[in-house]
C-alpha cells in the first residue's frame, strides 16, 4: 500500500510568490495617503485578488510539472478555481474596503479666529527624526499664517541642532502672509534636537520686542529633545505659555511637563480635531475649547491592509471579517468546501493580523507575510482532499 505525504514544496512555492506580489504591489502602487475612496477600493481589490491568484497559478504549474507524483484529490477544475479566486477575491476586496471607509464621524462647525492679540513664537524642529513629517508640519505652520490676522504677530525659527532660519516678530498682515508661508517652505535642514537655544530666542524676542502681554511659544515637533533647567525656569519666569504641536508619538514626558507647567498643553497635529484656526485660538486664549459636533456615519478614510493606520473597533471588526472571509475563501476555491477546523484558524489568524494592525506597526510587510502564511496554510489545510506525493 503506497503511503501518502503532504506536499509541503508545493505550500513553500506559492506562499513566496503570493508574498512577494503582496510586497511588490505595495511598493509600485503605493496609496496610503490617497482620499479618493475609487483608488482605495482598487488598491483593495488588488491587494486582495493579486497574492490569491498568484497562488493559485503557481500551484497548478508545479502540479504539472510534477504530475507523475500525485495523487490528486483537489475537487472540479484548475481553471474554475483560477476565475473563482480572481473573482471572489477581488469582490472581498472591494467590499470590504468600502466597509471599512465607512466610520463614525463627528463634524464640528468651523472655527472662528479669536479677536484678541497674541505675540506668537512658531518653532520646527528639522532634526532627522523629523524627516518623514516636516511637509505635514510645514503646512501646519502656513495654515496659521493663514488663520492670522492683524491683531496675531508671529515669529518663526527652524532649528535642529542649532537655529537656522529665523524672522522678527511679523504682523500677519494680507499682504504679507504668502511671503512668509514662502519663507517657511524655503527651510530645509536636518540634525541632532537642541530646544535650549531656539527656546532663549523666542523668551528674548517675545520679552523684549513683544507688543502684547498675551504671549506663547508654540513648538512644532516630535518630542524627542531635552530642555535645561536654567532654560526652562527662565521660560517659566518669563509667563510666557508653551504650546507642543506634536506628531508621531511624543517620546518624551520632560517636554509635556514642561509645556504643562507654563500654563500650555500638547496639542496632537495627527488627530484632526484642530483646525489651523483652533490651533491660534489656543495660542490666544488657554482655557479656549472646541465646539462639541455632531457625530454621524459616513465615509471616512484609511486603507483595510494599511498597518499604519489607526483604526476604531468598527474597523477592527470589520477587518477580522474581511480577512476571515478571505482567508476561508483560500480552502473554498480549490476544495468548495470548508471544515470547522479551517473556520476556527481562519477567524484566529484574523484576530492575531488586525490586532498587530492596531499596534501601527512600521514593518507591514511582516504583517503581509503572516496574511499569506495563513492563505497557504488554510488553502492547503485537507479539507476535502488535497494535493499529495506517493511516497
Amino acid at each position: 500500500m503506497k503511503k501518502l505525504r503532504f506536499d509541503w514544496l508545493m505550500m513553500i512555492v506559492t506562499f513566496v510568490a503570493s508574498a512577494l506580489s503582496v510586497v511588490i504591489l505595495n511598493l509600485v502602487y503605493d496609496v496610503r495617503s490617497n482620499e479618493d475612496i475609487f483608488e482605495r477600493v482598487l488598491a483593495s481589490v488588488l491587494f486582495f485578488a493579486i497574492p490569491l491568484t498568484v497562488s493559485s497559478v503557481c500551484m497548478l504549474l508545479v502540479e504539472t510539472f510534477r504530475k507523475k507524483d500525485y495523487i490528486l484529490q483537489i475537487t472540479g477544475s484548475r481553471a474554475h478555481s483560477v476565475i473563482a479566486a480572481i473573482l471572489v477575491s477581488s469582490l472581498i476586496g472591494g467590499v470590504g474596503q468600502l466597509l471599512y471607509s465607512f466610520d463614525f464621524v463627528t463634524e464640528t462647525p468651523p472655527a472662528k479666529v479669536d479677536a484678541s492679540s497674541v505675540d506668537v513664537s512658531v518653532m520646527l524642529d528639522y532634526s532627522k527624526g523629523m524627516e518623514s513629517y516636516i511637509d505635514k508640519c510645514e503646512n501646519a505652520v502656513c495654515d496659521i499664517i493663514d488663520a492670522g490676522d492683524e491683531n496675531t504677530n508671529i515669529q518663526f525659527i527652524s532649528f535642529a541642532a542649532d537655529i537656522f532660519e529665523g524672522t522678527e516678530l511679523i504682523t500677519i498682515t494680507d499682504d504679507i502672509k504668502q511671503e512668509f508661508k514662502d519663507f517657511v517652505k524655503s527651510c530645509d535642514h536636518t540634525g541632532g534636537t537642541n530646544y535650549d537655544i531656539p527656546l532663549t530666542v523666542a523668551e528674548s524676542t517675545l520679552s523684549s520686542a513683544g507688543q502684547n502681554d498675551n504671549q506663547a511659544i508654540l513648538i512644532v515637533s516630535d518630542g524627542d529633545g531635552e530642555i535645561s533647567k536654567d532654560i526652562s525656569d527662565k521660560v517659566f519666569d518669563s509667563g510666557i505659555r508653551v504650546y507642543l504641536l506634536s506628531v508621531g508619538n511624543v517620546n518624551s514626558s520632560k517636554i509635556e511637563t514642561f509645556v504643562q507647567a507654563t500654563g500650555g498643553e500638547v496639542i496632537e497635529l495627527d488627530s484632526g480635531r484642530y483646525s489651523a484656526a483652533d490651533i491660534l485660538n489656543k495660542l490666544k486664549n488657554p482655557s479656549y475649547s472646541i465646539e462639541s459636533g455632531d457625530t454621524k456615519f459616513a465615509m471616512g478614510e484609511g486603507l483595510i491592509y494599511n498597518s499604519e493606520d489607526s483604526a476604531s473597533w468598527y474597523k477592527f471588526l470589520i477587518r477580522v471579517l474581511v480577512f476571515t472571509l478571505y482567508l476561508l475563501l483560500a480552502g473554498w476555491v480549490m476544495y468548495f468546501s470548508i471544515s470547522k477546523a479551517a473556520v476556527i484558524s481562519a477567524v484566529i489568524s484574523s484576530v492575531i493580523v488586525s490586532l498587530f494592525m492596531l499596534i501601527g506597526s512600521d514593518v507591514i510587510t511582516l504583517i503581509l507575510c503572516d496574511l499569506m502564511f495563513w492563505t497557504a496554510f488554510t488553502k492547503y489545510y485537507p479539507l476535502n482532499g488535497g494535493a499529495y506525493i506517493v511516497q
